[in-house]
């Protein structure tokens, strides 16, 4: 019993279909899992800095941290001392919560997460001065 040469080209493009989805499976799901992952992490870390933290605390310890390395300083610039989680100078209980990035100005302190792609963080202001952004904690 031979196959005729409908079914032959049935089984070939079935084959091919096949092939290609494995192939697309293989070559287009990791890097999609990997920024699903990426943003379910961010998103926790998200909710732990502005949900699950003492925010009198934590603005405390910038305050501290900018005092030790900024503030108790004059500096005429408008500029910004920056300091990533790996530097020594951060103390323990800063880069604890793994930031990307902490930025001392004259007027206030960026703590920033989730690096270049998922960025977000909190900003301290001076003791005394409003500030501004999208919400007050």
């Amino acid at each position: 019993m031979t196959m005729s040469k409908r079914r032959w080209t049935i089984l070939l493009i079935s084959v091919i279909a096949a092939a290609a989805l494995g192939l697309a499976g293989r070559v287009i799901v990791p890097p999609l899992y990997f920024a699903y992952t990426m943003h379910r992490q961010m998103d926790d870390k998200e909710r732990q800095l502005l949900y699950r933290i003492n925010h009198k605390v934590f603005a405390s310890e910038l305050r501290n941290f900018a005092n030790e390395h900024r503030w108790s300083f004059p500096h005429e610039s408008d500029g910004f001392d920056y300091f990533r989680a790996t530097d020594p100078n951060v103390p323990p209980d800063l880069r604890a919560l793994d930031p990307s990035v902490i930025r001392v100005f004259n007027d206030r302190i960026e703590f920033e997460c989730g690096g270049a792609f998922l960025s977000f963080g909190i900003v301290v202001f001076r003791e005394g001065l409003r500030g501004s952004g999208t919400k007050e904690l």
